[in-house]
């Protein structure tokens, strides 16, 4: 895939129950982060969810932590006033039962988000198996799409159970050649 594909890619998605989950390897994909539109057009195959963007919420693994995401996610819902902005949504991300809560929240809502991480390299053994669990979780309510230099630590998540690319991601590579001119990818 190249970066205009990926752009393209990310700007309209039809979404299923499975396999939405992206990661996206190349070794310049920090610089991708600004060209990444704020919301995504979407349809869904197989759901009756009556929603047509997701939002895009790009998050920094070197700046917040695992332990944070769902937090760092439904503050960013809060400022944008598309949740009730007198809830307090601390949400720490310790296991797979707050994913339930946290998909909760935004079915509550009608909220459908994407969340883009990058700087995953940062993470640690525990800190990847602990973010695995958000890909082994599917929901229409919400995706997760990595920028990663390289392959992940590991696809090991927590009670040994593994990553499986048929039902959890789908592995994108960006391909040479390609320039950064003033912002844009060419």
């Amino acid at each position: 895939m190249t970066i205009d594909e990926l752009l393209t890619y990310l700007k309209s998605r039809q979404l299923n129950n499975k396999t939405n989950n992206m990661i996206i390897v190349g070794d310049k994909l920090n610089a991708l982060i600004d060209d990444i539109s704020d919301v995504t057009d979407i349809s869904f195959i197989d759901d009756d969810i009556d929603v047509d963007v997701a939002l895009n919420i790009k998050i920094d693994l070197s700046k917040v932590s695992v332990k944070d995401i769902l937090t760092y996610s439904l503050s960013y819902l809060k400022q944008l006033k598309l949740v009730d902005e007198y809830f307090d949504y601390t949400l720490p991300f310790n296991n797979k039962f707050d994913i339930v809560k946290y998909r909760s929240i935004l079915q509550k809502y009608n909220r459908v988000v994407q969340l883009v991480c990058y700087n995953i390299e940062e993470l640690s053994i525990e800190e990847q198996m602990l973010f695995n669990e958000l890909y082994y979780y599917n929901s229409s309510f919400f995706t997760v799409i990595s920028l990663i230099k390289d392959n992940f630590k590991t696809y090991f998540l927590t009670q040994d159970r593994v990553l499986d690319d048929r039902e959890n991601y789908q592995k994108y590579e960006i391909i040479k050649p390609y320039t950064l001119t003033k912002g844009e990818w060419k």
